[in-house]
């Protein structure tokens, strides 16, 4: 089964009271005080049963940790919890074992794709080298002991407060799928007083064909709360700010970029010596970039985090080296990419999280004269997600240059001016589409986005069907990518997939919505969709 391989329902309006029988419920990764205060009035409210729950370190936590405690011993008194800390280094993976091997060759065969999955998810927690039968060794215990969890417990729904996507979470949550359970997931909309939650068993892939259909622009919009139409309609705080930040920490093409990457390289080495020799003046941190590597000690990862920077600033040398200024005035499509490891991409984007993949289709199915112009993320070369550095080397810009009508556009240059004059907008889940979208142009997007309901978005699955969908594409004028874009926002909301909260902590305390107003908003949605489950 594919990542988000979800059936197609129909369309189900007005179905908003459930009720909830009683139901044994596995959560993963909960460290929030939002999540524990939500998962407290879903005890308190419906018969759930919390059966087996993953968090982070107590120091980890984000909120008032003398509530999340008593929370925590209220919620999880007959509950089994496991640590991150279990999962973190092979000294603790082995430690595993001792539950009951429950394997069988057949599982093994069954979950070779999750393998595959682990593997690439494991460079998160692996910045030098390791073997894959290293890597392997640290799958089979992990999806033993968590295959034991499942046939030793009777779940009967899982819960996730975002989309799995560290090596040890991916395979709780893809074996529930595997055994059929359940999964209700919240997860990260553009919005920042929004979220999603999606539930598995019956999100649909496309908008049901006949919605609103004789509805116009006005009256979709009438039927949308003000917040909803303000934040739409607004210049996003969030990402403005997201932007301001990434472009300061941006090193594009210039005359002195050499000496800046160079500079840059000193001070982080220097800095990381620092941290690394004297912890003790510094936040505690999980040491997740090396922990497959089995590195415990501050001073050891950080010199660990001092090897992996040559390689990481020495390609953003390159790309800057090949990047050329873009022809504006000619057709082209743009492809934004991902910065990598990243959920965004893996697991989201499935199989397109190469991007080679997704940037030879479309280069491919470009009408004749039209280029393709490719942008590198700009965090994809912060030197503080050093876990980057193994994800793409020169040799990946090297191969998408073999393709005649691709270019490679300077870190420094405006997104903005590249979405304003594009025919067409391209991703595999990011935030370009949906901007795209709010100036009125297509979108392809390759992976599971989050505004992929959206009719004026396409999701080709090969050159034939992208060579298809460009044409129809540009075809739609501004006003019939508005008036698509408004009628899906209207589904998701009107269809609780949608709902007015915030996922992060620090902006509860930010938004413009009372935090209890968010909290009961989740927790309405969550036992609306837990009790639609079979």
């Amino acid at each position: 089964m594919d990542f988000f391989s979800l059936p197609r329902n129909a369309y189900l309006r007005g179905q908003t009271s459930f009720k909830i029988k009683h139901m044994n419920v596995l959560l993963i990764d909960i460290y929030h005080e939002f999540q524990f205060k939500v998962l407290k009035k879903l005890k308190d409210r419906t018969p759930i049963n919390y059966t087996y729950a993953t968090t982070s370190f107590p120091f980890n936590y984000h909120g008032d940790k003398n509530n999340i405690e008593a929370l925590y011993k209220e919620i999880f008194k007959d509950c089994k919890v496991d640590e991150t800390n279990n999962f973190f280094y092979p000294s603790n993976i082995i430690k595993l074992l001792k539950v009951d091997w429950v394997l069988t060759n057949e599982d093994l065969l069954k979950h070779k794709r999750l393998e595959v999955l682990f593997y690439k998810l494991s460079d998160r927690g692996a910045n030098s080298h390791l073997p894959v039968h290293e890597r392997r060794q640290y799958y089979l215990i992990l999806l033993n002991y968590f295959t034991y969890i499942f046939k030793t417990k009777k779940i009967d729904k899982l819960l996730c407060f975002d989309t799995p996507h560290s090596y040890f979470s991916i395979l709780i949550y893809e074996l529930g799928r595997y055994y059929k359970i359940p999964v209700v997931r919240m997860e990260h909309h553009f919005l920042s007083s929004f979220n999603l939650l999606i539930p598995d068993y019956d999100f649909p892939r496309h908008l049901p064909e006949n919605y609103l259909q004789n509805y116009s622009l006005e009256q979709i919009q009438a039927d949308l709360p003000d917040l909803l139409k303000e934040e739409i309609e607004k210049e996003s705080d969030y990402l403005n700010e997201y932007t301001a930040r990434e472009s300061k920490r941006v090193i594009g093409k210039s005359t002195f970029s050499g000496f800046r990457l160079l500079q840059r390289f000193v001070t982080k080495v220097i800095t990381n010596t620092i941290q690394g020799t004297f912890p003790f003046l510094f936040k505690k941190e999980v040491l997740h970039f090396s922990s497959l590597n089995n590195i415990h000690r501050p001073f050891w990862y950080r010199m660990s985090l001092n090897r992996t920077l040559v390689r990481h600033l020495y390609a953003n040398h390159y790309y800057n080296k090949l990047s050329q200024t873009p022809d504006l005035s000619q057709k082209y499509v743009v492809f934004a990419m991902h910065m990598q490891p990243e959920k965004t991409s893996t697991p989201l984007a499935e199989e397109y999280d190469h991007q080679l993949l997704p940037i030879t289709m479309i280069s491919k199915s470009l009408p004749q004269g039209w280029k393709l112009y490719v942008k590198e993320h700009p965090n994809q070369f912060n030197e503080r997600t050093i876990a980057n550095a193994n994800s793409r080397s020169t040799l990946f810009y090297d191969a998408l240059l073999e393709l005649p009508n691709v270019q490679l556009v300077p870190l420094n240059f405006p997104s903005k001016e590249l979405i304003k004059h594009a025919q067409v907008v391209a991703t595999l889940t990011g935030t370009i589409g949906w901007e795209a979208l709010m100036t009125g142009k297509p979108v392809i997007a390759f992976g599971n986005a989050y505004y992929a309901l959206c009719r004026a978005v396409g999701e080709p699955h090969s050159v034939e069907e992208c060579s298809r969908l460009i044409p129809e594409l540009i075809k739609l004028t501004k006003a019939e990518v508005k008036l698509e874009f408004y009628r899906h926002i209207h589904y998701m909301y009107h269809e609780k997939y949608l709902i007015q909260a915030s996922r992060w902590e620090d902006e509860f305390a930010q938004s413009q919505v009372d935090p209890e107003i968010q909290l009961n908003n989740i927790c309405d949605a969550l036992a609306g969709h837990l009790g639609k489950a079979i």
